[in-house]
């Protein structure tokens, strides 16, 4: 019996170790999960963090009509705050002549702040800091310095329509290859004015110059970068076809009555 009441008691007294360890533990997991829940809490409402622009912090507007640039060996940067929402952020690459003009919005708090924009379709996020004349753009792994200008006015961001031909009215473009005057010469070149387009297509036969001249309506989705003009044969009057384009930076494809060119954006 009294082994017996040994291996009972001892029975009894290492489940009630085993439950109060258990308790313990619990006890232990409740101010983990309470802890967590706090700093979770606290994180969550540190205003650096809100992006649904209830702070009372946004809404600074002193950064309305101001630009800002930036220059090195590789490219060119100019930011600019219309209004107090409005962002236009412009640049161009030396090493192929490309530029990007990104339009979107923006949020300040007097110190610090955030902006979203896109350029045709492709988005692009940046926080920045000012102090005094100098704006630090945070883009990805890089700080980009900018200083303050004069402010330039960049007009206003394109139409939310597809077709939009406003991005690229009064704008020139040309393709050429061969030497002028030779039977291997080819020039091509496009010209846009307000609904309208400019098509010129010229070859040398016998040192004698030899040219296709087409106009047309042109269409545009600033969207997407592609485009679409009525091809008109200048002499005969008559609608040939249908030429359609995509743009790249300073690069138009051209696609023409069965032939490819590339074109590049004339100054």
């Amino acid at each position: 019996m009294a082994v017996r009441f040994v291996k009972k008691n001892v029975i009894l007294q290492t489940k009630t170790y085993i439950i109060h360890q258990y308790r313990l533990d619990m006890k232990k997991l409740f101010f983990v999960l309470a802890a967590a829940m706090f700093v979770f809490s606290f994180v969550s409402c540190d205003p650096k963090d809100d992006d649904n622009g209830n702070n009372e912090g946004w809404g600074n507007k002193s950064l309305m009509r101001t630009t800002w640039k930036h220059s090195n060996e590789l490219f060119e940067s100019m930011v600019t705050f219309k209004d107090d929402k409005t962002i236009y952020h412009h640049e161009h690459y030396f090493d192929d002549g490309s530029e990007w003009s990104y339009w979107g919005t923006y949020k300040y708090n007097g110190t610090n702040g955030q902006a979203t924009l896109s350029c045709y379709g492709e988005p692009e996020y940046f926080t920045f800091k000012v102090e005094g004349n100098k704006l630090t753009v945070f883009f990805e792994d890089e700080e980009i310095e900018h200083s303050k200008s004069f402010y330039e006015d960049p007009g206003n961001p394109p139409s939310d329509d597809p077709n939009d031909p406003s991005a690229i009215q009064n704008t020139y473009w040309k393709y050429e290859t061969g030497t002028t005057g030779e039977n291997n010469y080819l020039s091509v070149t496009v010209r846009f004015a307000t609904a309208s387009a400019m098509v010129l297509k010229t070859t040398y036969l016998d040192e004698e110059p030899v040219s296709e001249a087409y106009t047309g309506a042109f269409t545009y989705n600033a969207a997407y970068s592609t485009g679409a003009i009525t091809l008109v044969d200048v002499e005969s009057e008559a609608t040939v076809g249908t030429a359609t384009f995509s743009i790249s930076g300073m690069t138009m494809t051209l696609q023409m009555l069965n032939n490819t060119y590339n074109l590049t954006k004339q100054q």
